[in-house]
């Protein structure tokens, strides 16, 4: 495996989190890490995901259809010294998981940036930003442009490069 060097300083206002549910987002936001040089948190739902995926494909629609917010395991998340916040997240229906608007509706997100990255294999990011949007609305934040991370390590570099002056 290839190191790649931090492409910008650490910049101690911002943080990535994110939910993943097979490792894919996982592994796109350890990369993320390196480049930004960012403090990393897993969101978590307090009842796991099943492992199959009918199971788990089951219990993810009825929670979007419902609009039903998942409890989250307890994290030490003090988001007061962050501005920047990165949310990472498979798309799922052309729209982040429920876990993620978990995120948006219980935590201080007032006067926050949040650039999201999604790791959906066929879905641009596009289709989730309507949700996001809303979302990032009702919590007071401002939702900025956002990419679909793939395995092209030179694209989110170059995405992450040019978009440092957010950071």
């Amino acid at each position: 495996m290839m190191m790649t060097k931090s492409m910008a300083p650490t910049d101690a206002s911002t943080l990535i989190v994110y939910f993943s549910l097979s490792g894919t987002t996982a592994r796109a936001a350890r990369r993320l890490q390196t480049l930004l040089q960012a403090p990393l948190v897993e969101l978590q739902p307090l009842e796991p995901y099943p492992k199959h995926y009918e199971d788990y494909v089951r219990r993810a629609d009825a929670e979007r259809l419902a609009q039903l917010l998942p409890a989250l395991r307890p994290t030490l998340l003090a988001l007061e010294k962050y501005q920047t916040i990165w949310v990472g997240f498979p798309t799922w229906w052309h729209q982040p998981p429920q876990v993620i608007a978990t995120f948006f509706a219980y935590y201080d997100l007032a006067g926050k940036t949040i650039i999201p990255f999604t790791t959906n294999m066929s879905d641009p990011i596009d289709e989730a930003l309507p949700v996001l949007a809303k979302w990032a609305e009702a919590a007071g934040a401002s939702l900025e442009p956002g990419l679909r991370v793939t395995t092209d390590q030179g694209a989110l570099a170059k995405f992450v490069a040019a978009n440092s002056h957010r950071r």
